[in-house]
């Protein structure tokens, strides 16, 4: 009990410094808030005109695609992957050894900061949504649940992505091959529905679609409260198969640090 409260007051401590490094080196997060923005505007204007031409459901579209840009722009998570392979080639994940917190606990913290700044744009927008679709209080709980479990997700797939680096160093060519995968599979490019059955089904092997597909489909009311407690709990394995598999990564890895610095 005493140990968790001393962890707790580290997170907290930390977390509070990243956000005042937020704060002083701003203009990554100024980009973001004035990206999303303009993304929307780009997705309304696109949507609107290919309207004109297309039986699509022009709203639902163009309310699909700026929940895709909000989710996006949530966290830069292949950041981690990046940090990781940084400390791996730089030699500072050999003092992982010596620390008295798990070699995870920085990363969230620079996610909790970052989401922290990053919700003075991201609740309007979500709240505009739900005026526009007349979102019921009880989906909007439910997405919030379900795009939180679901940033869980892709925190521990790039997170286990820059684990990667432990073994082969340089992870580039990872990175794009998962950037691609994670595309095509979590609906970002398009409505999974839109794609062939066979295609949609194969999307189901992947992590993907319940960090993106699935909140979405819970925000605009297209999941069923069974369809949703299935999805719900199968991002819940997920996440601790993931967990799993950067313990048992991290494990090797600095086992053989270790033995390399004996």
């Amino acid at each position: 009990m005493r140990d968790m409260k001393e962890l707790m007051v580290k997170y907290k401590a930390l977390t509070t410094i990243y956000i005042k490094q937020f704060y002083k080196y701003p203009i990554p997060l100024f980009i973001k808030l004035i990206y999303v923005p303009v993304e929307a505007f780009i997705y309304i204007f696109l949507w609107n005109y290919l309207g004109k031409s297309s039986s699509v459901d022009i709203n639902y579209m163009i309310i699909y695609y700026i929940l895709i840009g909000l989710i996006k722009s949530a966290y830069p998570f292949r950041h981690i992957s990046i940090n990781i392979q940084r400390d791996v080639m730089e030699g500072s994940i050999s003092n992982v050894l010596v620390r008295p917190y798990p070699y995870i606990l920085p990363e969230i913290e620079r996610y909790t900061a970052w989401i922290f700044l990053y919700s003075f744009i991201f609740i309007p927008a979500i709240i505009f949504v739900i005026i526009v679709r007349n979102v019921s209080v009880y989906y909007a709980i439910l997405f919030v649940l379900s795009f939180a479990i679901g940033n869980m997700i892709q925190f521990l797939v790039w997170y286990n992505v820059g684990l990667i680096a432990l073994k082969i160093e340089r992870i580039r060519g990872v990175l794009l091959g998962v950037s691609a995968l994670m595309s095509f599979t979590s609906g970002s490019l398009v409505p999974l529905f839109l794609l062939p059955q066979w295609m949609e089904q194969v999307t189901y092997l992947f992590p993907f679609r319940y960090y993106m597909y699935f909140p979405l489909q819970t925000m605009l009311g297209e999941i069923s409260m069974s369809d949703y407690m299935v999805s719900l709990a199968l991002s819940f394995v997920w996440c601790v198969i993931l967990w799993g598999l950067s313990a048992v990564q991290l494990r090797s890895g600095m086992s053989k640090l270790q033995a390399n610095c004996a």
